[in-house]
């Protein structure tokens, strides 16, 4: 079994045992509800304005349907940019330290250690914020299945900007690279494992609970295996 696997199945042990995930459902879909409303409001016109661009006036009538399409796309693309940075911030403030707490119980030669600083998870959500964009604007290019290559590397791309919290204190700046180097392809297969769970009903509304505690799993067990633990 491959360690996304392992870590995908302890997280959604220590997302029951956590007893957040009421709590996971209550706020993710108060989110989801909420910036659709937002969206719709029907005074809140700023960002329809923003967007006047994608009508083509310049195009004629024939690109009447083309730029209902774009415009719908740029509006999915707005919403699915503003709950992922809210359920992002909301795995990251809320839910990562009891389930890190938790899963840290599992794995007891991990220690506080001194070497952390703000500056490298700084770096890397920087360097991630950047990819996160590109991706996003090459995605909207890509016919059919631009919405779907944008899920998976959103996912992917939440995995590894969780694992600093996930090593917080248990990991010099260094070790972190280390795991996030070690880990790409498993961290690029849970992050799609998870992305999959959030498009079905109902599970997905637990995505942030189950997220948290997998990544928690994936990077001490590999922090542990660099260190020379088995």
């Amino acid at each position: 079994m491959s360690d996304a696997a392992q870590a995908l199945l302890l997280g959604l042990r220590d997302a029951w045992r956590s007893r957040l995930l009421a709590s996971s459902v209550r706020w993710t879909l108060g989110l989801s509800v909420g910036w659709l409303v937002l969206l719709a409001w029907p005074g809140l016109t700023f960002w329809r304005d923003a967007l006047s661009w994608a009508s083509l006036p310049w195009a004629g009538a024939w690109a009447t349907g083309l730029s209902t399409v774009l415009q719908l796309v740029l509006v999915a693309l707005i919403y699915a940019a503003l709950l992922g940075l809210s359920v992002a911030l909301l795995i990251v403030f809320v839910f990562m330290p009891r389930v890190r707490a938790l899963c840290l119980q599992a794995y007891p030669a991990l220690r506080p250690v001194a070497g952390g600083s703000l500056l490298g998870p700084v770096r890397l959500a920087l360097r991630l914020a950047g990819w996160t964009a590109l991706g996003a604007g090459v995605c909207v290019l890509v016919p059919v299945v631009g919405g779907l290559l944008f899920l998976l590397l959103s996912g992917y791309l939440n995995v590894r900007g969780l694992v600093p919290d996930a090593l917080e204190d248990l990991a010099s700046d260094d070790e972190v690279q280390a795991v996030v180097a070690a880990q790409q392809a498993d961290m690029a297969g849970l992050g799609a494992s998870l992305a999959v769970l959030s498009m079905v009903p109902v599970l997905g509304w637990l995505v942030p609970v189950v997220m948290a505690a997998s990544v928690c799993h994936l990077s001490m067990r590999t922090l542990l295996r660099l260190r020379g633990f088995r």
